[in-house]
């Protein structure tokens, strides 16, 4: 079963009025799953955390990977299209915009994978459920950037990579940041 609680029960429900309105259904159930597939990918790479100093870095950097094919199979479930390279600057923009929220935890985990043995693991840990966090996160800005999208009868296919990151941007701002990385720490120790 995939992710469907709390926040991102209500941008997906969110969504699925939005694609009812266009004759569309959305399948929340599909949607929780891919974002959660998504999310555990993201936490994996975590492990490379491991390596001392930039392994934390390099494990972001796999997890913002894991964004841009979430992305990929979110809106081809929804059948909906985009510029070449727009979603790409989309995902770069969310984790750029995400940054602060991230950094924190990235810094952590490069600082104690300097100690052996316990120190090493605890920078997986600490980066796999911060890497969890991060797809989460995005997944959420997504699932809201589209619903505003479709509700403001936007031509999504249209829009550049630019626009697009101002989209999620907005989202970001508007939303309660700290309750979604609440709630998604709470789905990755309910669901790991």
């Amino acid at each position: 079963m995939g992710i469907t609680a709390g926040h991102m029960k209500l941008a997906f429900d969110e969504l699925d009025r939005s694609m009812k309105e266009l004759g569309k259904d959305v399948n929340a159930e599909q949607l929780g799953e891919i974002v959660k597939q998504h999310a555990f990918t993201g936490a994996l790479s975590g492990a490379g955390a491991a390596l001392p100093g930039a392994g934390a870095i390099i494990a972001t950097g796999a997890a913002a990977t894991s964004i841009l094919a979430m992305y990929v199979r979110i809106a081809k479930a929804l059948g909906v299209t985009f510029e070449d390279g727009a979603l790409k600057a989309l995902a770069s923009g969310v984790v750029a915009d995400l940054s602060a929220t991230v950094i924190t935890n990235v810094a952590l985990a490069a600082a104690v994978s300097f100690i052996p043995g316990f120190g090493q693991i605890g920078a997986s840990v600490l980066s796999m459920i911060g890497n969890f966090t991060l797809v989460y996160v995005a997944a959420y800005i997504f699932i809201k950037m589209l619903s505003n999208l479709l509700k403001a009868d936007r031509e999504i296919s249209n829009l550049s990579g630019e626009e697009l990151k101002n989209y999620a941007a907005s989202i970001t701002s508007e939303t309660n940041m700290k309750d979604i990385v609440k709630e998604a720490k709470k789905q990755y120790k309910e669901n790991k």
